[in-house]
């Protein structure tokens, strides 16, 4: 089987991507061969061309009856594949057009990879804004609330829930030499109670919130330092991103903090964390730094909203807080601190992702979903 995905990008920092890249690697791993159409390139393009056949960005893939310029090269584009695909998967809404096209220009089935949940102004298969919904014949999606945001949009299309994987071999407990590398490369004292966020620098995944109670622990006396991994999203202009750190800034005063650029590899800074935090407002889909941060043996503290309750297990080292909430955050993080991981915590941590969450299993069943 071939498969062909259509993404908005290859920025690392971005979940849907990692858990995107992710999966084409296993379906390489099973004898696939993924193709990968992007609206834009980014950091994490070398790892993409590694398990697939990446083209040329193609911005016009963004197409609908108000752009049919768009369109024309979207067809255009379509024609040229000749067909050298099973199928096409789409993620992101604002790409189902063309993903369509390029589908029913080749005789392929189309199926939608949903990462998050439906927008309010969606009508399915609506005429004006996503005509190429009618020729959706799966949607997959990576929870169980993911499945019930969607089923009342869609009515009886086939929904998959299918978990983002985590490749195991790569997100792996840190050996003491890593560890100590990865806390000396943020600037971390021996004492210093380090808390990672790795994630988009905008409100929506709240580490204004992280910020206010790192403070909150700082002020009290605690050792404390934040380590921060990102950037703003695509959609935030620079004006914005930037008074947003400027906001996050003011809030963490005297608070030590790091602050990382996006990478490939989000590792060092979980490395360098005693604990992750999660602390999105709104309804993660997944929520994958949450299994990333586990399978390392890093204990996670993450906000109680959308799919990550599913994925977070029932472990004193793993804790949901209510979102937006300053004051739980600050109490689940001096919990933390006063009583650290014991090994076999950590060994008890990643046993429940290898348990649920590896890159093969999922893959197969990917596979089979996407053959189907």
């Amino acid at each position: 089987m071939r498969s062909l995905h259509l993404l908005p990008h290859t920025e690392a920092i971005d979940g849907i991507q990692r858990a995107a890249l992710d999966l084409c690697r296993g379906l390489a791993a099973r004898g696939d061969e993924p193709a990968v159409l992007v609206l834009g390139h980014g950091n994490n393009l070398a790892a993409w061309e590694q398990v697939a056949e990446v083209r040329e960005a193609t911005p016009f893939l963004v197409c609908s009856l108000r752009k049919p310029l768009a369109a024309a090269r979207t067809a255009r584009l379509a024609r040229s594949l000749h067909g050298r695909f099973d199928v096409v998967v789409v993620h992101r809404l604002d790409m189902l057009n063309g993903a369509a096209i390029i589908a029913a220009l080749n005789g392929k089935p189309l199926a939608f990879h949903a990462h998050n949940g439906p927008p309010p102004w969606l009508e399915w298969k609506s005429l004006l804004r996503v005509p190429g919904a009618r020729r959706v014949r799966r949607l997959i999606v990576a929870s169980r609330f993911m499945a019930q945001e969607w089923r009342p949009i869609v009515g009886e299309l086939p929904i998959e829930v299918l978990e983002y994987p985590i490749d195991a071999g790569h997100f792996h407990p840190p050996s003491t030499a890593e560890r100590d590398s990865a806390r000396a490369a943020v600037g971390a004292d021996t004492e210093e109670f380090v808390v990672g966020y790795v994630g988009r620098l905008e409100a929506s995944k709240g580490p204004h919130v992280l910020c206010a109670a790192a403070r909150r622990l700082h002020d009290e006396g605690l050792a404390v330092r934040l380590v921060l991994q990102g950037s703003a999203g695509l959609a935030v202009g620079a004006t914005d991103a930037a008074a947003y750190r400027q906001r996050c800034t003011a809030l963490l005063g005297p608070c030590p903090a790091t602050w990382t650029p996006p990478a490939p590899d989000v590792r060092p800074t979980i490395y360098a964390s005693d604990v992750c935090v999660v602390p999105s407002i709104w309804p993660e889909p997944s929520g994958l730094v949450v299994a990333e941060g586990l399978s390392t043996g890093t204990p996670v503290i993450a906000s109680a909203v959308g799919g990550i309750p599913e994925q977070l297990p029932d472990f004193r080292q793993a804790a949901l807080v209510p979102a937006d909430d300053v004051d739980g955050l600050a109490a689940a993080l001096r919990t933390f601190r006063d009583n650290p991981p014991t090994d076999e915590e950590r060994v008890e941590l990643r046993a429940h992702v290898e348990a649920t969450r590896l890159l093969p299993g999922i893959s197969c069943r990917y596979q089979t979903v996407l053959a189907t």
